[in-house]
């Protein structure tokens, strides 16, 4: 398990130092410039040892502070111009030689930076005659003028007795790796003498060491002098990974301290802030003891802070090493005003404290500051705690500060410090915890108060002034103006704007941190009103209808969202899909054209136009009636068989319309003739369907009928969507053709010999006829087939012909034969009978003849 959390321990380390180390070259800027109002220089007491590790600790840094030396200042005659520029690092490097061979220790001396990156290749001394440099960067540019160590070194040493100013720069990518006494840490500076940093931004700079007893200051490693104005420390690290493989040693030990500076000197800093700095201490093989102190400082010298931020440092430690201060480690007095402390962390294995400060037997005092949301991780618990103190016997003050919190858990926040008597805390007001869409409600946050009664401003400035104020919402439901908000004077006022109905929990957040001030908003929907403004009147089956309404809110003003459903007797209208059909309202109006159904019938109904339901507004809806008028129809007739006979069929057509001339395709229609409608066998009228807008119909002449001229009417019946229409014409019935029968002579023949029989059918005009038949008679009985059916002989071409075999029984003698054209529909029927003879057969005829019988 140990193993498996070290493993996870060394995959995060790596994480984390490439994050410190990665370049930012031209990514930052610096910040701007304030008056600095408080310089008090804090009294300190007597060190106190810390432990076996800390013990070694000092021992090695006082050879540290004891080993340099500086050359002595060579006397020359002052040939150096006292302000002089550099565009490159070459030439910075050359003109800072130039000054501590040639140059005077009596002389001010500035450089003045006219490039924007400056590609270090080693550090730069400061020592021999440059016993006051100031390298300024011009302030009016707006391009970021970079110090870039390149991740392969450091940029500046300073000596003992020298002094260096640096304004407006921005120091990337120092890295020191050297494990020699005389660079014991400082990733971009090392400091012995004096340095004064303006407007100077370090970003991703980092001590980065292996297999060496310490790494110390990511940024910075200082014993002299340093006072910091308007500055920031953002991703810094000091960054110890050992792997000696001494495992007979009885002491291994692997140190990391102050991610951004180590500091054992006199450190003044003002109006600066400190983000995401670390201290790393990780031993890889065998294991041994590591640890980590101070995230973004470490101190054991003098150390005056004001108006500082500390924001998301850490410090971090595997196996059985100790993690102490996530922001801040000391073991000297520390006086704290106007401190921001904001998610620091200390994480270890074994023993990680203080989340945000760490103060080693020396005495705590912390006033008007924020501490909130720092936390230590022992192994994957994480525990809100923010400051630790060694020994409780020494004097802890931390009256009147934010704790992020109203009730804070002082048994989890604080350590071996006693819990105060009075801090601030917050004040929430909701104007309004229900509103409707479109209103306004505002929380107002003040932070004036602390807990005994008394106003903040009774004993300081309110430190909240410059945080942010935001929230969460469970629901988004309401417009937040403004998204952030800036404390001013302890208090906040924000506006809450209705833009759905719902309810939603509202989380309050300072500087991007929840708090535990939740508040409960209900958002309503707006009261609507459906007005139908207009129907499209006398309305037809078959035609479009237009719906037309207003949809407004309860100050009567047009609603711009939302949808609508319209419903005829209470069916809500569907698609082709049988989906509801949604119109969508458009300022406040809905226009929709519905075509009514052929299958509606003419009467009265009811539509509902219902405006839907939805997060902004209620329901509403209007029924009001519109009527389905019968439409008026139109019968024509436009073919009836010409020349009709008696017994003939008769084709009647006709078209009905309606009053746009379409066809319409629904109802009946019945047929006079003579004012009688025709019927069937049943003695019922003969209703005729109309299929597409026509009606064909055949009807039968009767035989009885004369010739002569019908009235026949076709009238469409009413229905409930048409109203009745007719026609009348004339048709005539005229005589069928008189015809004549006209047989050919038969010579005499013998019984059972074949005879032929022919005949011209004509009309009275000699013209041959084409169609019918006739029948055939002998002595007046018809000739019959063998299935005992009449024979009947097409009249082809005017004639007929019909071989016919005389039975042998019949006698010699005269017979009578009839030819009979039968009656069609054209034709009338005709007949004439003639003889015909049958002789007797020859004397020598072996054949014995039959009586022929009558």
């Amino acid at each position: 398990m140990k193993n498996k959390i070290k493993l996870i321990g060394i995959l995060l380390l790596i994480f984390l130092v490439s994050l410190s180390i990665a370049s930012a070259a031209n990514d930052t800027q610096t910040n701007t410039t304030s008056t600095i109002t408080q310089d008090t220089q804090i009294n300190t007491e007597p060190t106190q040892t810390i432990n076996k590790t800390q013990k070694t600790l000092n021992t090695k840094q006082e050879n540290t502070t004891q080993k340099p030396t500086v050359t002595n200042k060579k006397e020359t005659n002052n040939t150096v111009p006292e302000k002089s520029a550099a565009a490159n690092y070459k030439e910075l490097k050359s003109q800072i030689y130039n000054i501590a061979y040639n140059g005077s220790a009596d002389v001010n001396y500035t450089i003045k930076l006219t490039g924007t990156n400056y590609r270090f290749g080693t550090k730069i001394f400061i020592d021999r005659a440059t016993a006051n440099l100031t390298i300024i960067g011009d302030s009016t540019s707006k391009t970021t003028i970079t110090l870039n160590g390149l991740q392969s070194c450091s940029l500046f040493w300073i000596a003992a007795g020298h002094s260096l100013t640096l304004i407006n720069v921005t120091c990337i990518n120092g890295t020191s790796s050297d494990p020699s006494y005389w660079v014991f840490g400082g990733g971009t500076i090392t400091n012995y003498g004096t340095l004064n940093l303006i407007n100077v931004s370090f970003i991703n700079n980092s001590r980065y060491v292996t297999n060496e007893d310490g790494s110390y200051g990511g940024a910075i490693y200082n014993t002299g002098t340093m006072n910091i104005y308007n500055s920031t420390f953002d991703g810094n690290c000091a960054f110890n990974s050992r792997n000696s493989g001494l495992d007979d040693l009885e002491e291994n030990y692997a140190h990391s301290h102050g991610g951004a500076i180590y500091n054992t000197g006199t450190m003044n800093v003002y109006n600066t802030t400190f983000n995401k700095n670390s201290a790393i201490a990780i031993y890889t093989s065998p294991p041994g003891d590591t640890d980590t102190f101070g995230g973004a400082i470490y101190n054991t010298g003098i150390m005056n802070l004001v108006n500082i931020n500390f924001t998301g440092n850490l410090i971090y430690t595997t196996d059985e090493g100790v993690a102490y201060g996530g922001a801040i480690y000391t073991n000297k007095s520390l006086n704290l005003t106007g401190i921001k402390f904001v998610n620091n962390s200390a994480s270890s294995y074994d023993n990680p404290q203080g989340g945000a400060i760490y103060s080693e037997n020396s005495s705590l005092n912390i006033t008007n500051s924020i501490l909130f949301n720092n936390y230590i991780m022992l192994s994957d618990d994480k525990i809100y705690n923010s400051i630790y103190c060694s020994n409780s016997s020494y004097y802890s003050f931390v009256e009147n500060n934010w704790w992020g919190t109203t009730a804070p858990d002082w048994n989890q926040t604080l350590v071996n410090v006693n819990a105060p008597e009075s801090w601030i805390y917050l004040k929430v007001t909701l104007s309004k915890d229900n509103i409707n869409v479109t209103e306004n409600t505002q929380i107002k946050t003040d932070f004036n108060w602390l807990t005994n009664g008394k106003n903040v401003s009774a004993y300081s400035n309110n430190i909240l002034d410059g945080s942010n104020i935001s929230y969460d919402l469970t629901k988004n439901i309401v417009k937040i103006s403004p998204i952030i908000n800036t404390i001013q004077n302890g208090t906040s006022t924000t506006i809450f704007t209705g833009t759905k109905s719902g309810i939603t929990n509202i989380t309050l957040k300072t500087d991007n941190i929840l708090t535990n001030e939740t508040m409960f908003l209900t958002v309503n929907a707006l009261p609507t009103s459906t007005k139908i403004t207009y129907i499209t009147p006398n309305i037809t089956p078959g035609s479009n209808m237009t719906i037309q309404a207003n949809i407004t809110d309860k100050n009567k003003q047009p609603i711009t969202t939302g949808e609508v459903v319209i419903k005829i007797n209470g069916k809500t209208l569907k698609d082709e899909y049988k989906q509801s059909i949604k119109i969508p309202v458009h300022n406040g109006t809905i226009n929709y054209t519905y075509h009514i159904p052929e299958n509606y019938s003419a009467k009265t109904y009811n539509i509902t136009v219902k405006y839907l339901r939805n997060d902004k507004y209620t329901p509403s809806e209007q029924t009001t009636n519109f009527t389905i008028t019968k439409a008026p129809s139109t019968t024509k007739i436009t073919y009836i068989t010409p020349n009709i006979n008696p017994g003939s069929n008769m084709t009647i057509q006709a078209n009905i319309t309606d009053k746009n001339k379409q066809p319409i395709t629904t109802g009946e229609v019945v047929i006079k003739i003579n004012g009688k409608t025709l019927k069937d066998e049943y003695k019922q009228s003969i209703k005729i369907p109309v299929h597409n807008g026509t009606i064909n119909y055949t009807y039968h002449i009767p035989e009885n009928y004369s010739a002569k001229t019908y009235n026949i009417t076709v009238k469409y019946l009413r229905n409930d969507k048409y109203t009745p229409s007719e026609q009348t014409t004339n048709f005539t019935i005229t005589k069928n053709t008189q015809t004549i029968t006209k047989i050919e002579t038969i010579p005499p023949v013998i019984a059972g010999s074949n005879i032929t029989i022919q005949a011209n059918i004509t009309t009275k005009d000699n013209q041959p006829i084409n169609n019918g038949y006739a029948i055939l008679k002998i002595n007046g009985k018809t000739l019959k087939d063998t299935q005992q059916n009449n024979i009947e002989v097409s009249v082809i071409n005017g004639k007929i012909n019909y071989n016919y075999t005389i039975p042998n029984n019949y006698s010699p003698k005269t017979y009578n034969l009839t030819v009979k054209y039968t009656k069609t529909t054209q034709y009338t029927s005709s007949e004439q009978t003639t003889n015909f003879t049958i002789i007797k057969t020859q004397k020598n005829t072996n054949t014995t003849q039959s009586s022929v019988k009558n």
